[in-house]
């Protein structure tokens, strides 16, 4: 079968996002793995975080997503005019990044909190350092855009694109 989808990589993996605060001097680093992540019951997939432009949902099967140790992957099969025109500007180059959206528990990481204290110390840095370690990540949402919180993200028409290599769909297998 010669099935056309989007393919896309929502969230790397042993990755940290990061925002610093002038005010307070001081960096906040989110800690993502690989064990803190679970799918809530149903799935979505649209443009933008814009739920009014849904573009696939895992329980109607054209929404699947692959969980390994690189990151959240997922494939979207269009089904309506909307995801076929999605389809189109993933393609054109027009959109080339995803998003997601979840539900954190976090903790802060004194430990690494330390550590990091230790190397600013070191080199003289006078900024303060948070760590937040995620313990569980509920993804609800993935989304194609263009302006994404991490960049590492991206998305594909080409379901051979050596990003996807050893995925395995479960749609593949139907």
């Amino acid at each position: 079968m010669n099935e056309r989808a989007i393919y896309g990589l929502a969230m790397p993996f042993n990755d940290a996002y990061w925002n610093y605060n002038k005010l307070t001097n001081t960096y906040t680093f989110e800690k993502t793995n690989r064990e803190s992540v679970y799918l809530d019951n149903v799935v979505g997939a649209t443009i933008g975080h814009d739920y009014e432009q849904e573009l696939g949902r895992t329980d109607r099967g054209t929404l699947c997503i692959h969980i390994n140790d690189r990151g959240l992957f997922f494939k979207i099969i269009p089904d309506s005019p909307l995801a076929w025109d999605a389809y189109r500007k993933v393609k054109k180059n027009q959109i080339r990044h995803c998003s997601l959206s979840f539900k954190v528990k976090q903790e802060r990481d004194f430990k690494e909190e330390q550590r990091a204290a230790e190397l600013f110390e070191l080199l003289n840095w006078k900024e303060k350092i948070i760590v937040q370690d995620y313990k569980m990540i509920k993804v609800f949402e993935v989304c194609i855009c263009n302006s994404p919180a991490n960049k590492d993200t991206w998305c594909t028409t080409n379901k051979n694109d050596p990003r996807l290599k050893g995925i395995q769909w479960e749609s593949d297998s139907k």
